[in-house]
C-alpha cells in the first residue's frame, strides 16, 4: 500500500439507498467515493439476455412469451435473473410458451417477495394499504403527487392516505421527491414497483 501510484480501484455496488445509509454513518464517506448511478438494463438488452441464455441450452422462446418476461424484467439483473431461473424450472420441455413464462414470473416475484420484500411488508398493519399501491401500478403511476392520489383515492379518507404515505416513506418502499412540503412522491426502489405490478397482473388473471 506504500507505492505511490498503486492501479488499484474500488466499485461498491447497491442500491442508491445503501449508499445514503453509509453517508449518514460516516459523512465523508460521500466525499471519499464517487456516486454514479446505473442505469437499468435497455429492452432490447433484455431480450438478448433470455435469448442467449435459453438457446445456449436448446431452448426456444415464443415470442409473446419472450415479451411477458422483457416487460415484467423492467431491465433489472435481479429480477432477470429470478424470472430466468424460475421459468428454467416450469418448463417441462424445451419450448417457452406464454402460460410456462406467466407462471414463472409469478414464481419469480413470490420468490423475490419472499426475501426481500415481505419482511418489509410485514410491518404495515393497515388493510387499506394494499388498494393504495394496487391502484398506483394499476395507473403506471411510479412516482405521484399526494393532491393526484386523494383524488384517485376519493373514497378513502385523507387521513388514511396521509398515514399511508408516512408509512412508506419510513418503510423505505417510497420517497419524497423535492423539498419536503413538495408533496411529490415515488418508489425508491423499481424493484417494489415491479413487485406489486406483477401481483396487480396475477389478481387480474385469476378474475
Amino acid at each position: 500500500m506504500n507505492y505511490d501510484n498503486l492501479p488499484l480501484y474500488f466499485l461498491l455496488a447497491g442500491y442508491p439507498e445503501k449508499f445514503e445509509n453509509m453517508v449518514q454513518q460516516e459523512e465523508s464517506f460521500g466525499s471519499i467515493f464517487h456516486y454514479d448511478y446505473i442505469d437499468a438494463l435497455t429492452d432490447e438488452e433484455v431480450s438478448s439476455f433470455f435469448e442467449s441464455l435459453f438457446n445456449q441450452e436448446g431452448y426456444e422462446i415464443k415470442k409473446e412469451a419472450l415479451n411477458y418476461m422483457v416487460k415484467y424484467s423492467s431491465g433489472l439483473p435481479l429480477l432477470m435473473q429470478q424470472i430466468g431461473d424460475s421459468i428454467f424450472w416450469e418448463c417441462e420441455t424445451t419450448f417457452i410458451d406464454e402460460n410456462i413464462a406467466i407462471n414463472g414470473i409469478f414464481k419469480a416475484a413470490d420468490e423475490i417477495g419472499n426475501k426481500q420484500i415481505k419482511p418489509v411488508l410485514s410491518q404495515i398493519q393497515s388493510e387499506n394499504y394494499e388498494p393504495l399501491l394496487e391502484k398506483l401500478v394499476e395507473l403506471e403511476l411510479s412516482s405521484f403527487k399526494r393532491s393526484e392520489l386523494i383524488k384517485i383515492m376519493k373514497n378513502t379518507s385523507e387521513n388514511v392516505i396521509k398515514n399511508f404515505l408516512y408509512k412508506m416513506v419510513d418503510l423505505g418502499i417510497f420517497e419524497q421527491v423535492g423539498h419536503k412540503n413538495s408533496g411529490l412522491y415515488k418508489f425508491s426502489n423499481t424493484l417494489y414497483y415491479m413487485y406489486f405490478l406483477i401481483k396487480k397482473f396475477k389478481k387480474d388473471q385469476m378474475r
